[in-house]
């Protein structure tokens, strides 16, 4: 056994007994909670549109038919994303499994002259059409080849007269590709287009947290009425970076070291975390970053592919017994407690109807997903999905001052928003509102991203 496998086990074995005594560390409170999927998306092209959908088969490499198609540059066989083409997110892919087909909506390149172009190919091909089809072998992704079959010259046509540039569009190849090396799967690993791991998993709390924290900073002349200094000791990282004493917001007042703290105006009791306006730039559009549009911040920004809620309403007493045989009382979703998860199980509503337990009584009796490492985000997000232009700082520069949480991604100052993860069966199916239990949880300080692969 290995000394990081017998670090493990020892951390489990010392928490274990922890819990065991009554003493349950703070990150492990996610295992005695009722949670559920609140929402589903399935994004078929890398960077265009992602669609929310009722439920959502999986294999090895994913939900069904999200990021199976990728856009590649017709020379290089570069792949392309809305990091270097924000348009992008303006393309619409839509799934008709019942007509077998992906259709494509491709917004005319400039704006207000005529309709969209609309390009229809299989999502399932049949295995002669298949053979047909081109195999492009040497598609550069993040450093590696990955293998696609070009769907057609009607699709690379729209998308070449879109962009103003020769691409292609292609879909998944039959090679293996391997997910991220934190994927306890190893060699064993799949996934489609996918950056580095098959999902993402998202919080509603997380992202109320973002929006509250948004309006604070966006709006503090209208908010603070009574500014105070945030706790240094937070362990918020990245306070090198936030307002000096003397700076000033753009209305004129005096910001204090670190931001001001607010108290979180719309989550419940359970789920208040401090919330700190930090100060932006003079130039960010406070005209259309209005309070109304903050409040509205759409999660499609970080493109997850699992958003969970609260099960049930804050407060009320669970009709199971917790982890270690206690009655637990529901405290909800905080935000951020995702950054602790390191394994979930996932029930249909039949199942939960029947009954289950908490934590270590019910691994292994779901669907298992593993929560590897937090998501470190580029700028998309700061992308606007509806016109496809990239903000300059909202919500990135914000997000970079209190989010900076992994330190491998800090260093190049990346802020994080959810939990990459991967599947543990071959197969299954979610559906909104399938009951979640976490297992398994780790002290989010302690977490760490396997940069290169073991020798």
């Amino acid at each position: 056994m290995s000394l990081l496998a017998v670090s493990s086990a020892a951390s489990r074995l010392y928490e274990s007994a922890q819990t065991a005594l009554g003493i349950v560390p703070e990150h492990a409170e996610s295992i005695n909670k009722e949670l559920r999927i609140e929402r589903l998306f399935v994004h078929p092209i890398k960077s265009c549109r992602g669609t929310s959908v009722q439920e959502a088969h999986f294999d090895e490499g994913g939900l069904h038919y999200d990021r199976s198609w990728l856009i590649i540059d017709a020379k290089t066989h570069k792949f392309q994303t809305a990091r270097d083409l924000p348009k992008m997110v303006t393309i619409s892919p839509s799934m008709d499994v019942a007509a077998n087909l992906l259709r494509i909506e491709v917004p005319n390149a400039e704006e207000g002259q005529g309709s969209a172009t609309i390009v229809e190919t299989p999502l399932e091909p049949a295995r002669a059409d298949v053979e047909q089809m081109e195999l492009i072998k040497d598609i550069e992704l993040w450093g590696t080849q990955v293998d696609g079959y070009a769907v057609s010259a009607e699709a690379d046509a729209a998308l070449t007269t879109f962009f103003g540039k020769q691409v292609r569009l292609v879909r998944k190849g039959p090679a293996r590709r391997n997910a991220g090396l934190d994927d306890p799967r190893g060699d064993e690993s799949a996934m489609h287009f996918q950056d580095f791991y098959p999902l993402l998993v998202a919080t509603s709390a997380s992202l109320q947290h973002v929006r509250e924290t948004l309006l604070a900073s966006v709006h503090s002349s209208s908010l603070l009425e009574q500014p105070r200094p945030r706790d240094t000791n937070s362990g918020q990282v990245d306070a090198s970076s936030a307002a000096t004493p003397e700076s000033q917001s753009a209305s004129g007042e005096k910001v204090p070291p670190g931001g001001w703290d607010v108290s979180s105006q719309g989550s419940t009791d359970a789920q208040k975390e401090k919330v700190t306006a930090y100060k932006v730039p003079n130039g960010v559009r406070r005209e259309y970053w209005t309070p109304e549009v903050l409040a509205q911040f759409e999660i499609e920004r970080f493109r997850p592919n699992i958003l969970v809620g609260d099960a049930s309403a804050p407060g009320s007493i669970e009709k199971e017994a917790g982890e270690h045989g206690h009655w637990q009382e529901s405290q909800g979703l905080v935000p951020w407690e995702e950054d602790s998860w390191t394994h979930i199980e996932v029930f249909s509503p039949t199942e939960a109807k029947k009954g289950l337990g908490f934590g270590s009584q019910v691994e292994g009796k779901g669907i298992g997903i593993e929560c590897c490492i937090r998501c470190a985000r580029c700028l998309v997000p700061s992308v606007d999905p509806k016109t496809g232009v990239r903000d300059p700082h909202i919500p990135y520069l914000v997000l970079q001052k209190f989010r900076q949480v992994q330190p491998e991604m800090a260093k190049i100052g990346k802020p994080c928003f959810g939990m990459l993860s991967s599947p543990c069966q071959a197969q299954g199916t979610l559906k909104v509102g399938d009951t979640i239990r976490v297992t398994r949880t780790t002290d989010p300080a302690k977490r760490t991203i396997t940069m290169t692969k073991k020798k």
